[in-house]
């Protein structure tokens, strides 16, 4: 009786006293996995045997030796779908001194992240905006785009073009060497619209996230109109982020029907 009321007040006192701060995590993408980290310190000196780190009902991913461990301790975060992600109870315990008892406790962080539309091709088509005014009255015409990679026109070759750029067809009907031009390489700026939610929202979604991190690659500015947002044409990260921000939060055909 004495060696398990001294090794419940053991395990009690070692568990008492710990500080744990989660660590910077960046958003993720809809269906991978990323490290989550967390900081482990303690008031007291004096710790020992393992720390078991898991999600709330699920099983351990990671355990520490208290009396010698590198911080941050980490644990793999997972979500299916894109939104907002409320970061999940994490539930510590250990057996420490005798494995008699299981010292556990649960802890609810004030911490939610962004979960992002999982990229996907092909690539959303690149629309064109030119606004003119008549009296009082703005008139936007919108002229839909053939997307990033679609051809242009023929310009003539020049040396030291990629070779697969070479419009074949017309230097075998003599027209000499011509090179294709894609669109691409003549437009800089447009926009990326998606007018209505149905049914295939979910990979049109996909679809947009890829297409802006394309024209992020390509240095392109470009502007965002999805239903219930509009962000103007601009680039770099932060422009980025607010994008795929956006896109996340879009409300599903579910939300909008009900």
């Amino acid at each position: 009786m004495a060696l398990m009321l001294v090794s419940l007040f053991s395990s009690y006192l070692n568990f008492a006293g710990l500080n744990l701060q989660p660590g910077k995590l960046a958003n993720i993408y809809a269906g991978n996995p990323v490290s989550f980290p967390l900081w482990i310190e303690s008031r007291k000196e004096g710790k020992a045997g393992k720390l078991h780190l898991a999600w709330y009902g699920e099983k351990v991913q990671s355990a520490v030796e208290l009396d010698n461990f590198t911080n941050p301790a980490t644990l793999n975060l997972f979500s299916p779908k894109r939104g907002k992600l409320q970061l999940p109870r994490l539930t510590l315990c250990s057996y420490y001194p005798l494995g008699l008892f299981r010292c556990w406790t649960h802890l609810a962080f004030d911490f939610h992240l962004i979960v992002y539309p999982t990229p996907m091709l092909p690539l959303w088509p690149v629309s064109h905006r030119d606004t003119t005014s008549a009296g009082q009255q703005s008139v936007r015409c919108v002229k839909e785009g053939q997307g990033l990679d679609d051809f242009d026109s023929l310009t003539d070759y020049r040396l030291g073009q990629p070779l697969y750029h070479i419009a074949w067809k017309q230097a075998a009907k003599g027209q000499g060497l011509l090179s294709k031009k894609f669109s691409s390489q003549t437009q800089q700026s447009g926009w990326l619209i998606l007018h209505h939610i149905d049914q295939h929202l979910e990979d049109n979604l996909c679809r947009l996230c890829q297409t802006c991190l394309e024209m992020d690659a390509r240095g392109w500015e470009f502007g965002l109109d999805i239903p219930g947002k509009v962000i103007p044409p601009g680039k770099g990260k932060e422009h980025v982020r607010q994008c795929l921000v956006a896109l996340a939060l879009v409300k599903g055909v579910a939300d909008v029907t009900s």
